[in-house]
């Protein structure tokens, strides 16, 4: 590609179709019939345009995969949280009913973090906190 000036009207863009302006730069392929483009269609079908559609492509990768991974995430919630309500079931199920406490416990093992939330772990306590969150929901303690 070649700068080129237009010297009369008529000349436009071979990507785009727009009319180029006489006497304003294009680009020009003399080994193409004289076919001309103008400096934006030129910059979108070259490398830095490549990259540009590379980038744009990367960002919305970037923002399905982290989509995909919250809605995994969700899914998984749900699915501990279903696990939790059939282990109570369960437990509630024998005679003599286990304490609270017990379900608790069960729950935070089943879960693998069976940690105490001042054993430094991360995740303990707010494992601990769901679990706790949950049982108020769903098994209120007696007044």
């Amino acid at each position: 590609l070649e700068e080129f000036c237009p010297l009369i009207d008529g000349w436009c863009c071979q990507e785009c179709g727009a009319d180029l302006e006489p006497q304003r730069g294009v680009l020009q392929c003399r080994l193409c019939s004289g076919m001309t483009w103008c400096i934006r269609c030129a910059v979108e079908l070259s490398e830095a345009g490549d990259a540009e559609r590379e980038l744009r492509e990367a960002a919305l990768a970037g923002a399905r995969a982290k989509a995909e991974l919250e809605a995994r995430q969700r899914i998984n919630a749900i699915a501990e949280r279903e696990g939790w309500k059939r282990k109570v079931r369960e437990m509630l199920a024998r005679w003599p009913p286990p304490s609270r406490e017990t379900i608790e416990d069960v729950l935070l093992i089943g879960a693998g973090r069976d940690d105490e939330e001042g054993s430094g772990s991360p995740t303990a306590g707010a494992s601990r906190a769901a679990v706790q969150a949950w049982l108020e929901k769903e098994l209120p303690r007696e007044a």
